[in-house]
Protein backbone atom coordinates (compact mmCIF):
# COMPACT_ATOMS: atom_id res chain seq x y z
CA UNK A 1 0.00 0.00 0.00
CA UNK A 2 1.23 3.15 -1.26
CA UNK A 3 -0.06 6.30 1.06
CA UNK A 4 -0.36 9.52 -0.91
CA UNK A 5 -1.96 11.82 1.89
CA UNK A 6 1.38 13.84 2.04
CA UNK A 7 1.42 14.26 -2.07
CA UNK A 8 1.05 18.03 -3.02
CA UNK A 9 1.76 17.60 -6.42
CA UNK A 10 2.68 14.82 -9.29
CA UNK A 11 3.91 15.87 -12.02
CA UNK A 12 5.15 13.69 -15.41
CA UNK A 13 7.51 12.42 -13.81
CA UNK A 14 5.77 10.91 -10.58
CA UNK A 15 2.87 9.48 -12.71
CA UNK A 16 6.06 7.78 -14.48
CA UNK A 17 7.08 6.36 -10.88
CA UNK A 18 3.88 5.34 -9.82
CA UNK A 19 3.04 3.73 -12.95
CA UNK A 20 6.37 1.74 -12.66
CA UNK A 21 5.98 0.58 -9.54
CA UNK A 22 2.69 -0.18 -10.60
CA UNK A 23 4.21 -2.36 -13.32
CA UNK A 24 6.74 -4.05 -11.62
CA UNK A 25 4.14 -5.47 -8.85
CA UNK A 26 1.59 -6.70 -10.56
CA UNK A 27 5.10 -8.20 -13.08
CA UNK A 28 5.46 -9.86 -9.62
CA UNK A 29 1.55 -11.00 -8.63
CA UNK A 30 1.57 -7.68 -6.73
CA UNK A 31 -1.73 -5.76 -6.37
CA UNK A 32 -0.19 -2.01 -5.66
CA UNK A 33 -2.67 0.00 -3.55
CA UNK A 34 -2.68 3.66 -3.53
CA UNK A 35 -4.17 5.28 -0.20
CA UNK A 36 -5.41 8.51 0.43
CA UNK A 37 -4.87 9.77 -3.21
CA UNK A 38 -5.14 13.66 -3.20
CA UNK A 39 -8.26 14.35 -5.41
CA UNK A 40 -6.29 16.61 -8.30
CA UNK A 41 -4.01 13.15 -8.59
CA UNK A 42 -6.94 10.64 -8.60
CA UNK A 43 -8.86 12.80 -11.40
CA UNK A 44 -5.39 12.28 -13.49
CA UNK A 45 -5.10 8.47 -12.38
CA UNK A 46 -9.42 7.28 -13.36
CA UNK A 47 -9.52 8.58 -16.82
CA UNK A 48 -5.80 6.63 -17.85
CA UNK A 49 -7.62 3.39 -16.40
CA UNK A 50 -4.08 3.24 -14.91
CA UNK A 51 -6.19 3.02 -11.45
CA UNK A 52 -9.25 0.87 -11.42
CA UNK A 53 -12.05 3.36 -10.12
CA UNK A 54 -13.07 0.27 -7.15
CA UNK A 55 -9.45 0.66 -5.78
CA UNK A 56 -9.73 4.34 -6.04
CA UNK A 57 -13.36 4.41 -3.84
CA UNK A 58 -11.61 1.93 -1.80
CA UNK A 59 -8.91 4.68 -1.08
CA UNK A 60 -11.41 7.65 -0.76
CA UNK A 61 -13.95 5.90 1.94
CA UNK A 62 -10.51 4.97 3.60
CA UNK A 63 -9.94 9.03 3.84
CA UNK A 64 -13.20 9.68 4.79
CA UNK A 65 -13.33 7.01 7.47
CA UNK A 66 -9.97 8.55 8.74
CA UNK A 67 -11.30 12.20 8.96
CA UNK A 68 -14.47 11.05 10.94
CA UNK A 69 -12.31 9.46 13.64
Amino acid sequence: MLNLSNVSFCDSAGLNVLLGAWRQAAECGVVLVLACVPEPLRRILQPMAAVPPDVLRAAALRRREARSG
